[in-house]
């Protein structure tokens, strides 16, 4: 080796002296360079092992948040539901009141409408009655009562 050989001759030592230097050099940095590759395989592989952890974790975490939100979104949804029906049951009742109220103010105008015809009815059944039995003398008292009661029905049946 001319390098080994200029070395030995500037350095002083013999050629058999520099090459064990070189050689042991040599084999220093490949040992050097083994362990280094070795430990930044290790590491790497270290890195990786804690990256795929991660990203276990991560996936983990993931899944809990959407079963979290799965389950938020189910309830939401069941009490909108539950709203909605709630509404729906107000509604019902309101509506329930409502033709309640209505068909008692119609009975009430039917009582009240029939009241006036029926006491027209039932008087005029009674005068008749009345004139059949007593003839002529109690026509005039019977006619101003009959005037009186048809004013009355008449109250009954337009006002409330």
């Amino acid at each position: 080796g001319g390098v080994k050989a200029a070395v030995a001759a500037r350095s002083g030592l013999s050629t058999k002296q520099a090459e064990a230097h070189f050689d042991g050099y040599f084999q220093r940095q490949v040992a050097a360079a083994k362990a280094e590759a070795e430990k930044r395989h290790n590491e790497q592989e270290e890195e990786t092992r804690v990256e795929v952890e991660r990203a276990a974790q991560r996936k983990a975490e993931s899944r809990k948040e959407e079963v979290r939100q799965r389950e938020h979104n189910r309830a939401v949804r069941v009490e909108e539901e539950e709203h909605q029906m709630e509404l729906k049951m107000q509604d019902a009742r309101e509506h329930a009141r409502a033709l309640k109220i209505m068909a008692e103010e119609e009975q009430h105008t039917k009582v009240k409408k029939m009241s006036a015809a029926q006491a027209r009815t039932d008087f005029e059944s009674y005068f008749d009655k009345q004139v059949k039995v007593t003839g002529g003398a109690a026509k005039g008292a019977v006619h101003a009562a009959a005037g009186a009661v048809h004013a009355a029905a008449g109250r009954a049946a337009g006002g409330r």
